[in-house]
């Protein structure tokens, strides 16, 4: 079962939940310009899915990528949240051993 806050996601499990975040606010701009629901029921819905996108999908997605978490910061910046968004579909997940957890050779004894 996938989960809804993946501790190390992938690039394409990032992928696939910034598509479905991009479906929920396109659902919620749908429902406001049908007269559904009001402007500011629209602006909480839109909230919520900037604020999912920037710390539940964006830090656990820069731990995977090996890269500082204050990048973060990107996404609650208005055109630099989409850089940034693509940026993490760009960058590759960290090997497995990085040179600093390495895991030390046996020397001489």
């Amino acid at each position: 079962m996938a989960e809804l806050f993946p501790r190390d996601p992938t690039r394409k499990q990032y992928g696939l939940r910034l598509l479905a975040v991009f479906a929920f606010v396109a659902i919620g701009m749908w429902l406001f310009l049908a007269a559904l629901i009001s402007g500011y029921v629209y602006l909480a819905w839109v909230v919520v899915a900037w604020i999912y996108t920037g710390f539940a999908l964006a830090v656990p997605r820069l731990r995977n990528a090996g890269k500082a978490t204050w990048w973060a910061v990107f996404f609650f910046i208005p055109r630099l949240n989409i850089i940034a968004a693509i940026v993490l579909l760009i960058i590759r997940e960290r090997s497995p051993l990085q040179p600093d957890q390495a895991q030390p050779t046996a020397g001489p004894a």
